[in-house]
């Protein structure tokens, strides 16, 4: 074998080697972390649907100054998400907030998070966990998620509460409802409209995810 032969085997065999090695290194560490293999992972999911949660009005939009969303509002009546506001308030549009307690769920991953996923809210959301403020979004027809790891209770109970704006031809947080996409006016519904409905009107989900995901 020529001089040229056996520095192409040794070259070889050396990736050989290497490759081996990676793939070992690679393995232990998915046995003691299963975050490691990152783009293999998927995250827990746990369901917050049910016929478990509150559901309160606030016609006069004073929810945020009273700081509702610390525990429900006596008026408040156990409704399901997801739904629509409509449901156990014909007629209404407007603010409204809905309530729910939930324990944490445990997070097997180092430095692990927890993120509170909704698939719609129509049509403006503010969430608090706790008595933290997590996030906002705008837009009835687009999922979102809210990093909620900071604002957890580990050990014991938490109460979520989301106050929706539906909107009206009233300007409320700067949104008219004919300013805002595929909504009527707010009247009854007739063949062919888009009736003007909102709430919590899709799955909401906890995801346990590792800490890059």
């Amino acid at each position: 074998m020529t001089h040229r032969a056996n520095a192409t085997l040794a070259v070889i065999v050396s990736c050989f080697v290497a490759t081996l090695i990676a793939g070992s290194a690679l393995a232990g560490a998915s046995d003691s972390d299963p975050s490691a293999e990152l783009g293999l992972v998927s995250p827990k999911v746990v369901s917050l649907d049910g016929d478990d949660w509150l559901l309160a009005t606030d016609p006069d939009n004073i929810g945020i100054n009273q700081k509702w969303w610390l525990a429900p509002q006596e008026t408040a009546v156990q409704c399901k998400v997801p739904w629509i506001i409509q449901d156990p308030f014909p007629g209404y549009h407007g603010v409204a907030w809905y309530w729910k307690r939930f324990d944490a769920p445990e997070n097997p991953h180092l430095g692990g998070r927890t993120l509170l996923h909704f698939e719609a809210v129509d049509y403006k959301a503010d969430v608090w966990v706790n008595d933290v403020g997590v996030g906002s979004h705008e837009g009835g027809e687009a999922p979102f998620d809210l990093d909620i790891t900071e604002a957890l209770n580990e050990d014991g109970q938490n109460i979520l509460a989301v106050r929706v704006l539906n909107p009206t031809d009233t300007s409320i947080d700067g949104i008219v409802l004919s300013e805002t996409p595929h909504r009527n006016k707010v009247n009854a519904y007739t063949a062919g409209s888009s009736y003007n409905h909102g709430g919590i009107v899709a799955p909401v989900r906890l995801l346990v995810v590792p800490a890059v995901y």
